[in-house]
Order: C-alpha cells, then structure tokens, then sequence
C-alpha cells in the first residue's frame, strides 16, 4: 500500500509539473516562475520514487534535503505568485503594471487601462 500511494503521489506532482512546464513554454510575462514551478514539482515527484526505494522520507540524509529544498521553493514560488498578480495581455501574455495608454506595448492588442 505505501509503494503504490507514493507511485500515485509522484505521478501526481509530475502531472502538476508538465502542466507548469506547459504554461511555460507559452510567450508571457511569468516564464521564469512557471518553469522554476515545473522543475520543482518534477523534482518532488522525483523524491517520491526515491523515497519508495529507502522506505523513510528522512533516510538518508540527503533524500531530507532534496525534499525539504523542493517544499521551501513551493513556498518561494507562493511567496512570487502572491506578490506578482499584475495584468496581462490577453494578446502575448506580457505583464501590463502601470498601463495608462490601453495598448499593450508588446504586441498593441488593446487592454483595459489601470
């Protein structure tokens, strides 16, 4: 039961980080954080194959550091995802802070002026 919960729980993350890696294949303005996303659930879905292996998510040592610097960039990103929630352009995906002319100066698709 454990060796099968932690191969639906690794499919899970990796499922949640090709969808990342998806989005971020995409043009826009939030590349970087979506990529980071999809690294990092992969790798944490990675964690969880290893951890089938040694039996423990805190033996050995180094599977404990794997896992926990997977979960502070999850928090990382929550940290950037709440802090970055600007407008953009439904035409390229650019970020719009600041737009006082109603134009995106990406690709001058007209946008709501904020």
């Amino acid at each position: 039961m454990f060796e099968t919960a932690n191969y639906i729980e690794a499919a899970l993350w990796a499922v949640i980080g090709v969808g990342f890696l998806v989005v971020s294949m995409r043009r826009g303005g939030r590349r970087r954080i979506t990529a980071l996303a999809a690294i990092t659930f992969l790798l944490f879905g990675g964690s969880d194959v290893v951890e089938v292996q040694t039996g423990a998510w805190w033996r050995p040592w180094w599977l404990f550091v794997w896992k926990a610097a997977c979960v502070l960039s999850m928090a990382y990103l929550l940290f950037l995802w709440r802090r970055s929630r600007k407008p953009l352009c439904a035409g390229c995906g650019s970020e719009l802070p600041g737009n006082e002319y109603g134009v995106c100066p990406e690709c001058a698709t007209e946008v709501k002026k904020t």
